[in-house]
């Protein structure tokens, strides 16, 4: 290591002689880990117990777009990558208090120390005189299979899907608030109005009040692939639930002669889940049996206690066929075309993984098709 000591506010600033950075360099030139390396799609840089670069993969320099690691030997991550910061004291990358906050810092000490780690690095880099953001999922992973220890330090640009998840919280609150005030005040005038305006004026409310709906279910969804959504159980009685959502769907154009009935034999059972989750995956079942069932026909609902657990039922007369069957769940298949799937895969992915419960059907000539969520009768905070 070099002889004089550095200052430092977070990491280590000393650095490996130069002999020894090409003596950990000519280990991965004459190793198959090299051609393993190159074979990987994501960038990947081999640094010494330094922190320093002693090889790197194809991947990298195609992602910089730098034709090769002829002055790169011996840097350090953020001044491969020009963080605004690597290069604000004598030690560089990691020296500074900006580091102390880090993941990319973070991550690689803690292999240095043994350990693998997966971290966040939010980055701001300035190269040519212009500075921009970058949003990384870094992963350090100890390695000492060649005599030295050393890390592998992987890199996953997450910027594009960070943006786009940020685009798309400021798109669902804002078109959330414009369409709730705009049904607010058509409830208004509805409420106003009188004769045929007032039944017009009925139309447009409903209208508006399942665009909201909607908006809802996507903001949901996204929200749980992104694994960002939080239950959260309340006490639920299962009649009420099934009558709010039998008249809530009632007014779809997709009910245009079909009726929604729930079993006067449902059982009237108390849960304790999260009504709004649990309203979408049935909200799901009951539109779908709609779409299935033929004008004149009805839809059927229900729910019973069994195993001590809570079983809603929602019955269509309609068959699915046994290859549609098969792919039912999968995220992007549908059989009404593109662009559609996701709501069956909505059902099972809110029910399994937010809710404690299963989804599945059975569905036949003789029985017409039924979809059911099992699920237990509290659910435990996460």
């Amino acid at each position: 290591m070099t002889d004089c000591p550095l200052p430092t506010a977070f990491a280590p600033a000393e650095r490996s002689t130069k002999s020894q950075l090409l003596a950990d360099a000519r280990l991965f030139q004459t190793s198959a880990a090299s051609e393993v390396l190159d074979a990987m799609p994501s960038p990947v840089l081999v640094l010494n117990d330094c922190r320093q670069l002693v090889h790197a993969n194809r991947s990298l320099w195609l992602y910089l777009d730098r034709s090769g690691a002829d002055q790169a030997l011996g840097l350090r991550p953020g001044e491969l990558f020009d963080c605004v910061h690597a290069r604000k004291t004598p030690g560089g990358c990691g020296t500074t208090e900006f580091c102390r906050e880090c993941g990319a810092v973070g991550a690689i000490l803690s292999s240095i120390r043994g350990l693998a780690a997966t971290r966040e690095c939010n980055m701001l880099r300035e190269a040519g005189g212009e500075v921009t953001a970058l949003d990384l999922l870094v992963h350090a992973e100890p390695f000492a299979s060649l005599g030295r220890p050393l890390t592998i330090f992987t890199i996953h640009d997450v910027s594009h899907a960070k943006r786009r998840r940020y685009l798309e919280r400021i798109f669902f609150h804002d078109i959330i608030n414009s369409a709730g005030n705009a049904t607010g005040l058509v409830e208004l005038l509805h409420e106003q109005a009188e004769g045929g305006q007032r039944h017009e004026l009925g139309l447009l409310l409903r209208t508006l009040t399942h665009l909201v709906d909607e908006i809802q279910s996507q903001k949901t969804l996204l929200a749980a692939e992104s694994q960002e959504l939080v239950a959260r159980p309340v006490r639920v009685r299962s009649d009420e639930l099934l009558e709010a959502l039998a008249e809530q769907y009632a007014h779809l154009p997709r009910a245009e002669g079909r009726t929604i009935v729930v079993n006067h034999d449902s059982e009237a059972l108390a849960l304790v889940t999260d009504p709004a989750l649990l309203g979408r995956v049935l909200g799901n079942m009951i539109k779908n049996a709609l779409e299935a069932t033929p004008a004149g026909g009805s839809v059927r609902a229900w729910c019973r206690a069994e195993d001590g657990r809570v079983r809603f039922f929602v019955h269509n007369q309609g068959c699915i066929p046994r290859p549609i069957q098969r792919q039912i769940f999968r995220r992007s298949f549908s059989s009404k075309g593109q662009d559609r799937g996701l709501g069956t895969f909505s059902m099972l992915m809110l029910a399994q993984n937010h809710l404690g419960g299963t989804v599945r059907f059975t569905s036949t000539e003789a029985e017409g098709t039924v979809f059911l969520v099992d699920l237990p009768r509290v659910l435990d905070k996460p």
